[in-house]
């Protein structure tokens, strides 16, 4: 059930694992990749979320 403690113990508000990017990181990145296309389906999952996959898989 969720109350207030359950929900901070489960929030997002920090990275889910340490290879993944922080905001400063992300915003410096960003401007490198292209933008979504306008027609077509809308993408599953964001740059964001597939970066940070990469980053987790190829992780030392």
């Amino acid at each position: 059930m969720w109350n207030p403690t359950t929900r901070r113990q489960y929030s997002r508000n920090q990275p889910r694992y340490e290879t993944d990017l922080t905001d400063s990181e992300w915003k410096v990145l960003s401007p490198l990749f292209p933008q979504p296309a306008r027609r077509g389906r809308k993408p599953v999952w964001s740059v964001l979320e597939i970066v940070n996959a990469i980053f987790y898989v190829f992780r030392l």
